[in-house]
C-alpha cells in the first residue's frame, strides 16, 4: 500500500511539473509580442496553471538581456504520502521551471 502511495505521490509531482513548465512557456511566450508588460506575463502564466493552487504559484519576470525575457514559474507543491515526506525530509517540494525567449524586433 505504502509504494501504491509514493507512486500516486510521484505522478502527482510529475503532473505539477508539466504544468508549471507549459504555465511558464506560455507566459514567456505572451512576452514576446509585449514585452514591455510584465504583469500581462505574469497573468498568462497564473491563468495556465490549470488544475494548480494560484496561489502557491510564484511568478518571477525578468530580462536577462536587452533582447530576451525570461520568466520563472515556482509552485509549493504538498505531498500526500507520509513515506515520501520522510524520506525527502519536507512535505512541500518546490517545483521550478524557467522559459527564455528571445524578443524579435
Amino acid at each position: 500500500m505504502i509504494i501504491l502511495m509514493a507512486i500516486l505521490d510521484f505522478g502527482r509531482v510529475v503532473y505539477a511539473y508539466s504544468v508549471v513548465a507549459n504555465a511558464a512557456r506560455e507566459g514567456v511566450r505572451a512576452g514576446i509580442v509585449d514585452p514591455d508588460d510584465g504583469d500581462h506575463m505574469a497573468a498568462v502564466t497564473l491563468a495556465s496553471a490549470i488544475a494548480l493552487d494560484p496561489d502557491r504559484l510564484t511568478v518571477v519576470v525578468s530580462y536577462p538581456t536587452d533582447d530576451t525575457v525570461r520568466v520563472q514559474a515556482t509552485y509549493l507543491f504538498d505531498l500526500v504520502t507520509p513515506l515520501m515526506s520522510i524520506v525527502l525530509g519536507r512535505n512541500t517540494v518546490p517545483l521550478r521551471s524557467t522559459a527564455t525567449m528571445y524578443v524579435g524586433y
